[in-house]
């Protein structure tokens, strides 16, 4: 089956009460659970020039660049931030805060050599071993074994979102999730001084959001 498609404009339309009638002063807020957004500050994702981040779902009908906030849940996911322990500490990250900004360039399926790539940094495996390690995992499978025989292995999502940079603020900005499926709102004003501080111009976003509006 393939991935859900969910137009921009379809989730804007779903929380129209919620940005107010002024959609170009509220910005997409992109959730994650911990450690997930560490993992993209700290270029583990980072492919040439862009950094990936994997859905099971695909964002459409959007204009890029399209203007996105980082924001850290209450969840922390205990088997990927073990393979980060040596790095940085999960459990002083913070929760329930918007840590950054990024704007989104590209929507589309992995290819081939993305997944490898993805796979082996969440694994901790060079693109070579991380080949043999997924081509053994399914020759295993067509032999016959479960997969709770095998290694439990972190696995990338089919879809990957492309953005252009990563940016972290100065001060996380507290933020009250409200539930949504797929992106929630901030509005700009509330991060217009973090953006500032790191020298992203508030009324360029805004402009960017302007070319999204349905």
């Amino acid at each position: 089956m393939p991935p859900r498609q969910v137009p921009l404009s379809q989730i804007m339309r779903e929380s129209w009460r919620e940005i107010k009638h002024n959609p170009t002063g509220y910005l997409p807020v992109f959730p994650n659970w911990i450690p997930y957004n560490e993992r993209l500050l700290r270029d583990y994702l980072k492919i040439g020039g862009t950094w990936v981040y994997t859905r099971t779902w695909e964002l459409t009908s959007f204009i890029s660049p399209l203007p996105i906030l980082l924001y850290n849940s209450q969840t922390t996911v205990r088997t990927v931030a073990k393979h980060y322990e040596q790095v940085f500490d999960a459990t002083k990250l913070p929760r329930g805060f918007i840590v950054g900004y990024t704007e989104l360039i590209e929507v589309r399926p992995l290819n081939a050599e993305e997944i490898f790539f993805i796979f082996g940094r969440f694994n901790g495996f060079t693109n070579n071993e991380a080949r043999r390690v997924i081509r053994k995992y399914f020759s295993d499978l067509d032999k016959g074994r479960k997969e709770s025989e095998l290694p439990p292995y972190i696995w990338p999502c089919e879809i990957g979102l492309f953005f252009s940079e990563m940016i972290r603020f100065e001060n996380p900005v507290r933020y009250p999730w409200r539930g949504r499926k797929h992106l929630a709102w901030a509005s700009l004003e509330s991060v217009s001084a973090e953006l500032e501080k790191v020298n992203v111009d508030p009324l360029r976003v805004s402009r960017l959001m302007n070319k999204n509006v349905p």
